[in-house]
C-alpha cells in the first residue's frame, strides 16, 4: 500500500469559480501545493465566505493528480468519497487533510492477513546481562 502524500499547512485559494466536470482548478498560486508527481493527495474544496468547510452545503473532496505552476492550474479528480461533483464560487479554498475514508483504508490494510504475522515465542528469551566493560550487576 503506497500512502498518500502527505504535509502540514497546505492552504490556498481558487482564482476563478468552478463548474460541475471541471477537472482543472485555477489557484492563486500552485506552487503553495506539493507535486504530484511525488505522490497523488486529497484537498478539500469549499466555499470560504461560508465560513469552515463542515459549514458549505456543497463542500467536496478533490484529489490532487496534477500542477502546472506556469498557469496556476491544479488538474483534479472530482467529488471524490462521499461528496459530489458540483459549482463552486470564485471565494473558494483548498485545503489538505486526512479524510476519514484514508484512515479506513489504512486500517483496512493494516488488519489484512495477506501481510502475514509475525510471531514471537513464548516466554521470551532471556538475554546476558553485559556490556563492554564485563556483566552488569
Amino acid at each position: 500500500m503506497v500512502l498518500d502524500q502527505t504535509a502540514d499547512f497546505v492552504r490556498g485559494t481558487v482564482d476563478a469559480s468552478i463548474d460541475p466536470g471541471d477537472t482543472t482548478i485555477s489557484v492563486t498560486d500552485a506552487s503553495e501545493y506539493p507535486d504530484p508527481a511525488n505522490g497523488n493527495y486529497n484537498l478539500t474544496l469549499w466555499d470560504e465566505s461560508v465560513g469552515r468547510p463542515d459549514q458549505d452545503g456543497s463542500v467536496e473532496k478533490v484529489r490532487v493528480t496534477g500542477r502546472d505552476t506556469t498557469n496556476d492550474n491544479l488538474t483534479v479528480t472530482r467529488g471524490i468519497g462521499d461528496t459530489t461533483d458540483t459549482s463552486h464560487p470564485s471565494t473558494s479554498a483548498l485545503q489538505m487533510g486526512i479524510f476519514a475514508d484514508t484512515i479506513s483504508t489504512i486500517d483496512a490494510e493494516l488488519s489484512d492477513d495477506s501481510y502475514g504475522n509475525v510471531s514471537v515465542p513464548q516466554p521470551m528469551p532471556t538475554l546476558p546481562r553485559t556490556s563492554p566493560a564485563g556483566p552488569v550487576r
